[in-house]
Order: structure tokens, then sequence, then C-alpha cells
């Protein structure tokens, strides 16, 4: 560990022994208005409890003509704006002392970097006065007025609203209500900590920018962590100009240190090299699983993490981008059907590569890539199966599971079984219409007649967020087909019952969502022919989707 290393040890130190000792002051003032709220909520509570003793019906209506709800909302708004009374003078006490540990941290940095230096440092006392974010200038009470209050209230409103609509019982309501008002103790915690950490950090700038003579920039420091977030642990060791100011996060406890002129940056390990050396396990307590798979196969960097926002009320701030919108950022979200890339190919056995060549002939790794509709840096394994064939599994970070099958049928047939295709959550959209047209091209392009597949669930699953087996109804927008029973066409109008198969109903209008409701599970095939319509329904619905196409048949 270097002395600089030290140096900032010791004085994030101070800064955490501080905001415990404050914490827990603000902590004992929210107290008395927890308290308050606790007693407004049971007596919303009596007053419940008593109207279904007298046979009245407890419905949305009831809180708003009696006003009892708008009431409580308003006493609620009343007591956290109190609370915002109480804590401002605390935090602006706090942000006195972190001016002057900035200070302090700021002369140890200088004198570590160039002996002799600082030339003309500010007092404490100047600092105080130019920060002009302590006492009537915090925002702080203008926070809890105009951002915490009305966001509890609005939620203590939805929370009554919802559960006295469906009959919730009023012990589940006050429970929820009590939740909500927990908000204001995490958020005024939050808040404390980084309206304190504001100012430390201005205070360290404004000592940079007088002494801009020796200080040519400021450099970020993160405390590396599994609880530190990937942006500032990518923000690591990045240099700033001295005019741009720290643009911090909620809670955000990185600092900052002099770039000196003609003085070389000392050596320390940064925050995407101490990363890319932890486990997978610690990788994964930062990124998310997912996020951490994505890492390791190269498909994102800590840095793709890294947003930028503006507040009106708290200028400009960095934020962790979810993985959903990083991965929507990368060449993934691509809409270009063509040959995918970097593909890693690996056989089972020798009988497993004998096999596939019998089948397909002697393809690239890129090629049976596409033939299994691969994404760009997959691995891709080929198997034997023991009736004969090969079994394809595609690993992917942004696919739970993919596996493909390729054979002949008794007809001497070759075709191609999609076994399963999962994304995962934070996949971007279209990954599955990009994988299965990847599939068809190349399929089309080697022979291979159809794809076929077991088109999973119905609309009860499809909605269910931990099931999401909706092929039943992406699967024939695609183009699969099959044929209507007599009990499919009975859930449809008389219009529709003359049709016969999937591919006529998702041409005719309305017809996709009549599936869409009344669909269900089925084996569906797609004709690589180009006189049946698979390949119509599939290429218009690319063309809708914005996809182009960049292959050669």
């Amino acid at each position: 560990m270097s002395v600089i290393d030290d140096t900032l040890r010791k004085h994030r130190k101070r800064i955490i022994d501080r905001e415990e000792a404050a914490f827990r002051e603000l902590l004992r003032a929210y107290e008395e208005v927890e308290r308050e709220l606790r007693r407004q909520v049971r007596e919303l509570q009596d007053q419940v409890t008593a109207a279904k003793r007298r046979g009245e019906v407890i419905s949305p209506a009831w809180f708003q003509q009696e006003r009892r709800l708008q009431t409580l909302i308003d006493q609620v708004k009343n007591q956290i704006i109190r609370f915002g009374r109480t804590a401002g003078p605390l935090i602006s006490r706090e942000q006195q002392a972190a001016i002057e540990i900035a200070v302090s941290q700021t002369v140890e940095m200088l004198s570590l970097g160039s002996p002799g230096s600082p030339g003309s440092l500010l007092n404490t006392r100047a600092v105080e006065n130019a920060v002009g974010l302590m006492g009537d200038g915090s925002p702080i009470l203008q926070y809890f007025e105009e951002q915490l209050a009305p966001a509890v209230a609005q939620r203590l409103r939805s929370e009554v609203i919802e559960a006295a609509a469906i009959g919730t019982p009023f012990e589940t309501i006050a429970k929820r209500l009590r939740q909500a008002g927990d908000i204001t103790r995490y958020r005024a915690l939050a808040t404390a900590r980084t309206e304190v950490n504001r100012v430390r950090r201005e205070t360290t700038l404004q000592i940079y920018q007088e002494n801009s003579d020796v200080i040519e920039g400021w450099e970020w420091v993160a405390s590396k962590s599994p609880r530190t977030c990937p942006a500032c642990l990518a923000l690591d060791g990045r240099i700033f100009k001295l005019t741009q100011p720290f643009p911090q996060h909620v809670n955000c406890r990185c600092t900052m240190i002099p770039v000196i002129i003609g003085v070389p940056r000392p050596p320390r390990t940064i925050g995407s090299e101490w990363f890319d050396r932890l486990p997978f396990e610690n990788q994964a307590f930062v990124l998310g699983v997912e996020g951490a798979v994505a890492y390791r196969e190269g498909v994102v960097g800590l840095k793709d993490f890294v947003g930028w926002r503006t507040d009106k009320l708290f200028g400009k701030s960095v934020y962790t981008k979810p993985l959903s919108r990083v991965l929507q950022e990368t060449p993934l979200a691509d809409k270009v059907v063509r040959t995918p890339q970097n593909i890693t190919l690996l056989f089972d056995d020798d009988e497993a590569r004998e096999r596939l060549e019998e089948l397909i002939g002697d393809l690239s790794a890129e090629e049976i890539g596409g033939l299994a509709g691969a994404l760009d840096n997959a691995k891709v394994g080929v198997f034997t199966r023991w009736e004969g064939g090969v079994y394809i599994e595609v690993k992917h970070p942004a696919i739970l599971r993919q596996v493909r099958s390729l054979d002949r049928d008794d007809a001497d047939r070759l075709y191609m079984h999609n076994e399963v295709f999962k994304k995962t959550r934070s996949s971007p959209s279209g990954i599955g219409l990009r994988s299965f047209a990847t599939q068809a091209y190349h399929a089309e392009k080697f022979g291979v007649q159809y794809i076929d597949t077991y088109a999973a669930g119905d609309f009860t699953t499809a909605r269910d967020k931990g099931n999401q087996w909706n092929g039943y109804y992406t699967w024939p927008r695609f183009g699969y087909n099959a044929p209507l029973e007599p009990d499919d066409l009975a859930k449809f109008p008389a219009t529709f019952r003359n049709i016969r198969d999937l591919n006529s109903l998702f041409q005719q209008v309305n017809g996709k969502f009549l599936w869409k409701y009344h669909g269900s599970s089925r084996d569906m095939i797609f004709d690589l022919d180009r006189s049946e319509r698979s390949w119509e329904i599939l290429e218009e619905y690319l063309q809708e989707r914005g996809f182009t196409i960049d292959f050669e048949r």
C-alpha cells in the first residue's frame, strides 16, 4: 500500500467516524417524528375499524369523501418538513467539519507530492464562505419540501387507495404506511452523507483552484471495496480539469487528489485493475451475476456502467447504468442479421466432429455459429446424440440457455430442432429475433429443409414474471407454423373459423392478438422452402422491427 493510500485511509476514517456520530444524532431526531407518524396511522386504523363495525364499506371513495386520507397525507408532509428543519442545522455543522478535513487532507497530499508547496492555501473560514452550501444556502430543506415530502405522500396515497380497492386488511395497510414513512429516514441519512461530502469536495476543489500555479487538475480516487459502485470503480484514476466539479452521486464516498505540475503521478492500483483481479463471486456482488458473466466474457467493460445525469437542484452527477441499458448500447443491440463473428467452436469428441461434417459438410466456426443462431463472441459446443445427429449448445452472457440439434428425419430430410432459447432479463430487445433470423438464413444456405420446436406457454404463463415461457406467441410471429385445432377455432369469432393454420391467422387483422390471448403450447415448424409463408412472415417482421439483412444466400 502506498503512502498516498495510507493518507487517504486516515482521512476516510475521520469522515466515517463523523458520519456515524451524525447519523446517530439524526436517528434520534427522527424518533420523535416516527412516533407521531405511527400515532397518525393508528388513528386512521381506529377510524377504519369503527366504520367496519358500523357496516360501512371501506373503499377509495370512503377515504376521499371523508378527507381522512388527505388529512393523514398533510400531516405526514408537515412531519417530514419538520424533520428537514431539524436535519438542516446538523448537516450544516457536519459540513463545517468536512471543510476542516478537506483542508488538512489537501495540505498532506500537496506535501507528499511536492515538498515546499502549496504556496497560497486558503484558510478554513475563507473556503467556508466561498463554498456557499451551508446555512440558508443549503438545498436540504428545499429537498425535503419539494421532493421528499411529496414522494412519501404519494406512496401513502397509492398504498391506501390500492389496498382499499382490493380489500386488503387494514393491518397490512398500516404496515405499508409505516414502511413508506421509513423512506424519510433512509433518504435523510443518504442526503446528509451526500451533502457533507459535497462540501468537502467543493472545498478541496477550491483549494486546488487557488493553487493553480502548482496544481493542474484533480484525480478521482475511489474506495475499493465490494460496496463501491461500478461507476466509481471505473472512474478511479481519471484526470479532470480544475474547472470541472466532482460529479458525485448519492452516498458517494470517493475523494480527489491533486495532479501537481511537473510531478509524476504516484503509482497506485486503480479501481478497474483492482476489480479485474477479484474472484468471480466478488465481481458478481458488484455487477450482479449476469453483469459479471458479461464482464468476464468481454461483452461489457467497467467503464460501460458509467452514466451521467444533471439534476436542477444538485447539478451534474454520476450513476451506475443498469445492465439492460449497458447491453442495449453494445453491438449486441445491432439490428443486423449476418454471420456471427469471433465464435469459439468446441467439439465434445472426434465422433461429434465427424457426425456434423456428415450432416452439413465442413463449415467454419462462424458458419456453425450462424447455423445455431449464435451471437458474436459466443462459445458453440457440438455433442453427439444417442439416436444420431448432433446437439449444438450456445453459451453467451446475454443468453441463459440455447440448445439446438441437427439430424435427418424418417424421410431423410435434414432438419434442425430448436430445443430451448431463453435470454437473460437484461438482454437487449430483439435478441431472440436476431438469433432466429441468423439461424434461418444459414440453415437455408446449407441445405436444411425445416426448423421445428415445441412452443411452450400460454397467456397465463407469459404474464408470469417468474416463468416467461412465451414461445407459443413469439415463434409464430417469426414465421413458425402449426395447424389450428377445433378447440382453438371455438375460441375465435365466427369470421376466423375457416382459418386452418397459424401462418394464415397471423396475416389476418387482429389474428396475432387472438392467438396471444387464446393460444397454447404445441409443436411448430418453420418451413425453409421459399414457397411457404414462413419466410414472408419472418421478413415482414424483420422489416417492421427495423432489421437489415447483411447475408449472401
